[in-house]
């Protein structure tokens, strides 16, 4: 019993010694044409759609570059190294790793994501590509408020999330109905049934819509001017 007590506790320290503090996982879609941000392509069209959603892409790695930790890039479907190489010639990316999303639905990916990083990581927090407005001070506000609660929640005004950061690996995200008015809603009761704490972020929007876009182009000075509508 106590060689086995003295394993386990050897095992532990290693673990540990292994934890490198924060690490970022930022979710996001191959460049498929037709396969991203088809709600605003019902209002621009695929082409121009397709060049939002790059835009939104290179706007948080440019974000996720100012933190001091780790960054993980999952890919939908498959590593795309044309893009990364592209992204190399421009930024410093060696904090950043890449990775496939694993899982059917969206839920296991995000489950399947927080429980690789978990283990080597002691705060991680995940995050799309659909919310320009939560910038690299905000996603560091995120991980300070992660040291003091459980789980940390950016919530968008259309009843989801942006972000959602853990420091152990509860699984929040089984029959979770995505992309409904529900989605922060229920994951909140499934924390709350856990007895944990949670901390809000920033709400904000998403962008989802033509109207969606165009509010964040009026607000952002520093949105791309040769994208234009």
């Amino acid at each position: 019993m106590i060689i086995w007590q003295e394993k386990r506790a050897w095992e532990s320290i290693y673990r540990n010694n292994l934890r490198m503090d924060n690490a970022l996982i930022v979710f996001l879609k191959n460049f498929e044409k037709g396969q991203v941000k088809t709600r605003l392509a019902r209002s621009l069209g695929d082409e121009k759609a397709l060049e939002i959603y790059k835009y939104l892409v290179d706007h948080t790695i440019r974000q996720a570059i100012e933190l001091n930790c780790t960054v993980f890039l999952y890919f939908s479907d498959y590593i795309d190294t044309d893009f990364i190489k592209e992204l190399q010639s421009q930024y410093d990316l060696s904090k950043f790793e890449y990775k496939v999303q694993k899982g059917q639905s969206l839920g296991d990916r995000m489950w399947n994501a927080f429980v690789d990083t978990l283990f080597l990581y002691e705060y991680v927090m995940l995050i799309g590509t659909d919310c320009p407005y939560f910038v690299a001070s905000e996603m560091e506000r995120g991980f300070r408020y992660l040291y003091e609660k459980d789980v940390v929640l950016g919530p968008t005004n259309d009843g989801g999330y942006y972000a959602i950061a853990m420091k152990k690996d509860y699984n929040f995200f089984k029959n979770i109905k995505w992309s409904t008015e529900s989605v922060l809603q229920n994951t909140i009761a499934k924390i709350i049934q856990k007895g944990l704490e949670v901390r809000m972020l920033h709400i904000y929007d998403d962008i989802d819509y033509l109207e969606d876009w165009k509010n964040f182009k009026d607000f952002s000075a520093f949105i791309d001017q040769h994208i234009a509508i």
